[in-house]
């Protein structure tokens, strides 16, 4: 898969232009729906990471679905944080 290809290439505005692609054809993949959505998490693009990462968190494999909820509870403590910032 070529998003694959640039995402082990560190090519990330290309890896989640092919990863948003293959979303758009297959809406309900959550594996590429948690790849997205950790690529998101680690650019601090939490808004973005939440919608991928809530379509994965129904993955029927138990390993995505607690990745995914493990980094959604991970984002939720982050935005809270800045919050109690106010940032």
């Amino acid at each position: 898969m070529m998003a694959m290809h640039f995402l082990e290439r560190n090519n990330i505005d290309q890896a989640l232009y092919y990863f948003e692609r293959v979303q758009a054809i297959e809406p309900e993949n959550t594996d590429i729906a948690f790849v997205r959505g950790k690529v998101y998490y680690r650019q601090n693009a939490f808004a973005k990471a939440l919608v991928a990462l809530r379509l994965s968190s129904n993955s029927v494999d138990p390993e995505t679905r607690i990745a995914s909820e493990t980094l959604l509870l991970d984002i939720h403590n982050k935005v809270s944080a800045q919050k109690d910032k106010g940032l």
